[in-house]
């Protein structure tokens, strides 16, 4: 007579189902989305040039001021900004106006690129 003991392949069981729950807590866990780290602008100053007009964003959490130069005249003004993975979102009050304008750049590496502005590239100084 064939002894068939049901608990014999219980550690061949278990180890299968300690897999599968590691599996299962990786693919919660990580997401594998590296563009929803949210980057950290806090502190830095961004910088393009354009036939004579110099331009700078300085950004210090959660304000950002705005600087344009060109030849004598500057001016700058004041906002706040968002980042959201590799995306800022930049709010600024147009002086003497009585309004606002919202501009979306493109963080890579060392330059955030911004649509609205003519694909300027600002380059992190």
């Amino acid at each position: 007579m064939k002894n068939t003991n049901k608990f014999k392949d219980m550690p061949r069981i278990a180890g299968f189902i300690a897999i599968v729950a590691v599996i299962g807590f990786m693919a919660v866990a990580c997401d594998g989305d590296k563009d929803e780290i949210d980057i950290d602008l806090d502190g830095t100053t961004w910088k393009a040039t354009e036939n004579g007009l110099t331009m700078t964003f300085t950004f210090n959490r959660p304000n950002v001021t705005y600087t344009s130069i060109d030849g004598s005249d500057t001016v700058t003004t004041q906002g706040t900004y968002s980042v959201s993975g590799n995306k800022v979102t930049i709010t600024l009050a147009v002086v003497g106006e009585g309004y606002t304008i919202t501009v979306t750049g493109i963080i890579s590496g060392n330059t955030i690129t911004f649509a609205e502005i003519s694909e300027q590239k600002f380059t992190k100084q």
